[in-house]
């Protein structure tokens, strides 16, 4: 994915508006797939949270995707991106230490979720 980012960013293609299409998209394949749920009888006023979150965290951090493609380049993006699992795991390890422990059972499950 990396380098189709860069390859769109050569031919001049703006990083906020490919970023948006992206997140945009995947926003309407959320909404269809909670659209059931809404159907089912669950109160719109539990998935509104969801639906903000879903808006923002992925668009985001696709429009930082694409500035870190354009900045560092794609091998660099790349491997910045092959981090998230092991961020994740440090993220739960701290969390399962931290002010509000988990416990040892959740840090041990911590890496088996990656």
């Amino acid at each position: 994915m990396t380098v189709a980012v860069q390859w769109a960013l050569v031919r001049g293609g703006d990083p906020v508006v490919g970023a948006s299409v992206v997140a945009t998209l995947g926003f309407l394949a959320g909404v269809v797939f909670a659209l059931p749920s809404a159907l089912d009888g669950v109160p719109l006023g539990d998935l509104w949270r969801f639906a903000v979150i879903g808006a923002l965290v992925p668009g985001v951090s696709q429009i930082l995707f694409v500035y870190a493609v354009q900045g560092a380049g794609p091998s660099r993006a790349a491997i910045l991106i092959g981090t998230a699992p092991l961020l994740s795991v440090l993220l739960a390890l701290v969390t399962a230490f931290g002010p509000e422990a988990h416990g040892a059972r959740f840090a041990a499950g911590a890496p088996a979720a990656e």
